[in-house]
């Protein structure tokens, strides 16, 4: 069931953007009793030109996300406050020659009805 998830977050994350290659980056269950995640991305040597974002499960409300580059800058990500289960956001254009060590997320805590956590799935394009 996992690998037909995630099949399907790639076919959507290609479809969307067509012939670009995604890639994913890392993920992270949402569990509602915490409002703060971070996924790293530092075992990776590459430089990413765009993010992307796909939630799955239920949906999340996001107070803020932050990029954070190798060099120890960041960059804010607007990302729309509420996303709901099985979308997608805009894509985020990193600038060239910068490579990311984590993307930390801040989020609303939530008491949804589906039983199953969202699920946030960070994708990179080279």
């Amino acid at each position: 069931m996992f690998r037909l998830l995630m099949l399907m977050a790639l076919a959507t994350a290609a479809y969307a953007q067509p012939g670009r290659a995604w890639i994913v980056l890392g993920q992270t269950h949402v569990d509602g009793s915490i409002d703060h995640d971070r996924i790293a991305v530092n075992g990776r040597p590459d430089e990413f030109r765009g993010l992307r974002l796909l939630v799955q499960n239920n949906g999340i409300r996001f107070d803020r996300v932050l990029v954070r580059f190798r060099d120890g800058s960041s960059m804010p990500w607007h990302v729309r406050g509420h996303m709901a289960s099985g979308s997608q956001s805009r894509v985020l254009d990193v600038p060239p020659r910068r490579a990311i060590d984590f993307v930390e997320f801040w989020y609303e805590r939530g008491n949804w009805r589906n039983p199953r956590r969202p699920r946030l799935t960070l994708f990179g394009l080279r």
